[in-house]
């Protein structure tokens, strides 16, 4: 009985959720079948899962009869210049997607002279300023201006052809190189 008093006690203490989402087909990622549940957020993560109808938050949402579920990933995206025209991805988030790997193939960095001047009309179509060369300086302009994704990059292996032998159609050459 003291610790149902406890547990009551502590239970009222916290302070309302943000969001519930209530009556949803919850589906949490560990491959089991939907069930049916709450989730309450709390500060922009989840706080708890289960039977909320009694508990206090700002705003709720009925999703009955629809799927609530964590993001999805999308493997083979190619935001990478668009997360820059439009940080919040909306294309993306409407699909439930809230990670994306980019880069299969060409990718965001490296970048040389050659590169940025054979693909200067892509980023001027885009209004996009080139102000990285390596993946570090992008991702600090991403964490800088804010993303509505997570976002990951391979270095493609195009990429990398381009950077080391330019984008001529041939096989690499063996070249001596000095330090």
């Amino acid at each position: 009985m003291h610790a149902l008093i406890s547990l009551l006690l502590f239970a009222t203490a916290l302070p309302p959720f943000d969001l519930v989402i209530h009556n949803g087909h919850v589906i949490d990622g560990t491959g089991s079948p939907w069930y049916a549940a709450d989730v309450g957020i709390r500060a922009g993560k989840i706080a708890a899962i289960g039977r909320l109808s009694g508990a206090p938050a700002r705003r709720s949402i009925d999703a009955r009869g629809m799927v609530v579920a964590p993001g999805f990933i999308d493997m083979l995206g190619q935001s990478e210049l668009t997360i820059l025209v439009n940080p919040h991805l909306p294309s993306k988030i409407y699909q439930g997607i809230t990670t994306e790997v980019t880069g299969e193939g060409g990718s965001i960095a490296p970048l040389n002279d050659a590169v940025i001047k054979a693909d200067h009309v892509t980023y001027e179509h885009y209004g996009v300023q080139l102000t990285w060369r390596t993946f570090r300086e992008y991702f600090a302009r991403l964490r800088k201006q804010g993303m509505g994704i997570n976002l990951a990059s391979y270095v493609g292996a195009t990429q990398v052809r381009r950077v080391v032998i330019g984008d001529d159609n041939g096989a690499p050459r063996r070249r001596s190189w000095s330090a």
